[in-house]
């Protein structure tokens, strides 16, 4: 699906970065240290919450609105005082309410030099995910079917085919695209040759299938050849916790004996695909179990084909055009909706996994890391130079050019974001559509001036 920015999408990107600011606001609010004690879940991710990289990305999101909410809170403190309605909080100097006060005391213990470089790599890596994910992806698939449409339906099927897993092999990219291609490409090449619309469905739907269940094989190799790299593993454990129960009772699914296993079903469907399969690879999963498990992936494969089909039919259609693309939006989000629960049904399973190994107690190795003891020795001299950095990057040592360069780039790509979020940088564009279709019939028509805004920000904030 193109990323089409209408008012629907302006409006739910905009809830979503205000509830993502809302959480962060009460968590800081509240008290980092008393939410942990209070709900204890927290611990597991708790140098997650806290470390510079989950912070850099609060503030590339936070930065049109932090002085906004300073500011309003000086009124409210100035109107407060006036009105003598509540008592001074602190002393006379203090301009903001006591809650305003911690966040500020927060930010200005922050790392500085280390948050805003980060927060300028959040703000390239986010505006490339969602550029190429959408725009970029969709135009070299579209640019393959401007090929592929005039060749003998076998001949597109393999240069398709080549195309989509070079596509799957970067970690980034998730499957839906590859999805919708397979149904816009290979449903109007079957109709060409004589098929009708719902035996070419399901022809694209195997085949997605197929690309699906041969890319996992791939990408389990990859992550076989990394099942000892304590570098891989360091990172993982610094993320939820080398022996945390989440950690344990994925490896505990995914190598479990059985051919068919609902638990590995839905760890591969909750996650990146990428990710969930490299995984499976690192844990020496058996390969046949989890291609035998890749087959429920056909609940998110099957409406996500079958939206591509439509697509292509409405361009074909222009009378029904409206109705066509009605029921693929439908189709699109009762798939996008079947990937989202599958995370929660996995949670499920995880938790009862995890309470198995509650039971057998702490001494108990099941699900552990082999390499446990060697991963922790990498992650504690990884934190004592981590340690290091932040003493010779005090911001007090940074130079001034160098400060307002941080600025700057962070400030670029938070305007770089928002315009993608909220802005229409793009032209309307479906993966059903041809590049000759678009303004001036090439690729650079895809851009309107936002558009052109994003670029210039992106090739300058990393100078």
């Amino acid at each position: 699906v193109g990323v089409t920015t209408n008012s629907s999408s302006i409006v739910f990107n905009l809830i979503a970065i205000l509830t993502g600011l809302i959480v962060a606001y009460t968590g800081y609010g509240l008290g980092l240290t008393r939410l942990r004690r209070a709900i204890p879940e927290v611990g597991v991710f708790w140098e997650t919450v806290t470390n510079d990289f989950t912070k850099a990305l609060f503030l590339v999101l936070a930065w049109p609105l932090l002085p906004l909410y300073f500011a309003l809170e000086v009124l409210v403190r100035f109107f407060r005082g006036c009105c003598c309605c509540t008592r001074i909080e602190r002393d006379d100097n203090t301009w903001v309410s006591e809650v305003a006060w911690q966040a500020w005391v927060e930010l200005q213990s922050w790392n500085k030099a280390s948050i805003l470089s980060k927060s300028l790599w959040w703000g390239v890596g986010l505006t490339l995910f969602w550029v190429c994910n959408g725009e970029v992806i969709q135009v070299l698939l579209v640019g393959v079917h401007d090929r592929i449409e005039a060749l003998p339906l076998p001949l597109g099927l393999v240069i398709l085919f080549i195309c989509c897993e070079a596509l799957f092999m970067l970690p980034p990219v998730p499957g839906m695209p590859m999805y919708l291609a397979a149904g816009a490409f290979i449903v109007p090449l079957c109709e060409r040759d004589g098929w009708s619309f719902v035996s070419g469905g399901c022809m694209a739907v195997a085949y997605a299938l197929m690309v699906k269940m041969v890319s996992g094989l791939i990408q389990m190799t990859i992550g076989s050849f990394y099942s000892n790299s304590l570098e891989i593993k360091a990172e993982v454990g610094e993320l939820i916790g080398i022996d945390s129960p989440l950690a344990r009772a994925a490896r505990v699914i995914v190598t479990r004996p059985g051919s068919w296993d609902t638990g590995k079903a839905f760890f591969l469907l909750m996650g990146p695909d990428f990710a969930v399969y490299f995984a499976a690879g690192m844990f020496d999963a058996s390969p046949f179990a989890i291609m035998l498990s890749s087959i429920p992936q056909l609940m998110i494969i099957v409406p996500f084909v079958f939206a591509g089909a439509l697509m292509a039919k409405g361009n074909q259609d222009e009378e029904n055009a409206a109705a066509y693309a009605e029921i693929g939006s439908v189709l699109t989000n009762v798939g996008t909706a079947l990937m989202m629960s599958t995370g929660a049904i996995f949670n499920i399973i995880a938790e009862a996994v995890q309470q198995e190994l509650d039971e057998e107690g702490e001494d108990c190795d099941w699900g552990r890391d082999p390499q446990e003891v060697e991963v922790r020795d990498l992650m504690a001299e990884r934190a004592e130079q981590r340690q290091m950095y932040a003493q010779i990057s005090r911001w007090s040592l940074v130079p001034l050019w160098l400060k307002v360069l941080l600025f700057a780039g962070s400030l670029m790509m938070s305007v770089s974001m928002y315009l993608i979020l909220l802005a229409a940088p793009f032209e309307t564009f479906n993966i059903g559509n041809h590049i000759s279709e678009l303004p001036g019939a090439t690729v650079l028509g895809l851009l309107h001036p936002s558009g052109w805004m994003v670029a210039g920000c992106m090739a300058a904030a990393p100078l």
